[in-house]
């Protein structure tokens, strides 16, 4: 099972579980993968929601995670953060790999993402891509 992670949009959250299937149908077709997905809305600086609603999709099924794919940008800074460490610490607590993915390589079928090759497991050293230099003010 693939834990699926994009926080890097400044108005939604969105995650899924992708379970890879095995077997044929009755008519010899490859089984299609069963997506269990979650989207959530959130107003500016609601990063706090991105854990418990995770929580809400995962359930019982951490121990089935295999990997995670997680979007690391671009998009919303402090949400690709708080999405890619949430990843890092699944990733190193599970001992499973973490992939990054661009906003734009995201595949619209998420079953598409079993299909991806040559991607980097980013478990250990990893590269952010917000679209642009931070913008980090100082209290006054």
């Amino acid at each position: 099972m693939i834990l699926f992670l994009d926080t890097s949009d400044f108005k939604k959250l969105r995650f899924a579980l992708i379970e890879e299937s095995r077997g044929r149908t009755e008519r010899g077709k490859a089984a299609r993968a069963k997506i269990k997905t979650r989207s959530v809305s959130v107003k500016y600086n609601e990063s706090e929601k991105t854990l418990p609603e995770l929580q809400k999709l995962i359930g019982n099924n951490f121990g089935k995670i295999s990997a995670i794919y997680a979007v690391s940008g671009p998009g919303s800074f402090t949400g690709i953060r708080v999405g890619i460490s949430i990843a890092l610490a699944f990733s190193f607590a599970k001992k499973i790999p973490l992939y990054a993915l661009k906003k734009d390589k995201v595949p619209k079928n998420l079953s598409g993402i079993l299909k991806l090759k040559n991607l980097k497991n980013i478990s250990s050293n990893f590269e952010l891509d917000y679209g642009a230099e931070p913008n980090i003010t100082f209290p006054v």
